[in-house]
């Protein structure tokens, strides 16, 4: 059974306002700046093989394997790092396996920077990889799509085009696709106006995929920051964050990214990104 409005009276006031919080800082977004690094020793030395991600790591909660665990990446890359271990392209799926989703530095006792070492040593493991045609295909499709929202939209377009159609349903990696709601649109004239009193102006991010992928998301999140008093800007320029290609060890192609980006932020007034 469902229930009324009336039901609802005593759980929330129609009224009710969010609560301040602390006053945002103003931060240089020369931060940007830290170059994207290969593997470090010192952050490979950091992990002491305690163990204790084991049981938060997804992959290994599913397969129970040692080198599907971030001790186990951990190890492997470090051994190729210093030559101790023979480069096996086989062992390079349990680095391709790796969701990135980062649960294990949540539960380290010595502060892993897991995330900084899986990206760095994925570009290290693509040096050491033997060409091929399909990664190739893969990282030139990444630059080239990804990379440019404009032809990323289109790809959207067409996409939602073809799920309506039920064309995706014939491939498997198209059916593993969500089904794409419209697009994210930015508001005329690139901002969105605080919601009563002003009290910060903050640049959005929107991205690359996640206007086409989940903008329900992006619309949940500015509406809170209206909320919060924010006119939300969003950066006309803005490219995408280049996070996809670190993740999947083009290092180079995400800091071209991230330089675009910077050059972007810099040329607009804003407390926080």
């Amino acid at each position: 059974m469902g229930h009324s409005a009336a039901d609802h009276r005593h759980h929330a006031a129609p009224q009710a306002r969010i609560r301040s919080g602390p006053r945002l800082e103003s931060r240089p977004v020369c931060r940007l700046t830290t170059p994207f690094g290969r593997l470090s020793d010192d952050d490979l030395a950091t992990c002491v093989h305690c163990g204790l991600c084991l049981d938060a790591c997804p992959t290994f909660r599913v397969t129970g394997l040692e080198t599907e665990s971030p001790r186990g990446r951990i190890y492997l890359m470090t051994q190729w790092k210093r030559g101790t271990m023979a480069f096996d392209e086989e062992q390079v799926e349990h680095i391709d396996l790796c969701l990135g989703c980062r649960t294990c530095e949540g539960v380290c006792p010595s502060g892993v920077p897991y995330g900084r070492i899986i990206e760095a040593g994925r570009a290290d493991v693509e040096d050491l990889r033997r060409a091929s045609l399909k990664r190739g295909t893969s990282r030139l499709a990444l630059r080239q799509l990804v990379g440019h929202p404009g032809r990323l939209r289109a790809a959207g377009a067409a996409t939602r085009l073809a799920q309506k159609l039920g064309l995706t349903s014939i491939a498997r990696s198209g059916r593993m696709l969500p089904r794409l709601r419209e697009e994210f649109r930015r508001p005329a004239g690139d901002v969105a106006p605080a919601i009563g009193a002003q009290k910060h102006r903050v640049a959005f991010l929107v991205g690359c995929v996640m206007p086409i992928l989940y903008p329900q998301s992006h619309d949940a999140a500015i509406r809170l920051l209206q909320l919060a008093g924010c006119e939300v800007w969003f950066p006309p320029a803005e490219r995408c964050c280049g996070a996809l290609f670190a993740h999947n060890g083009d290092l180079a192609g995400a800091s071209a990214l991230r330089k675009a980006n910077m050059k972007t932020y810099r040329a607009g007034d804003f407390e926080a990104l």
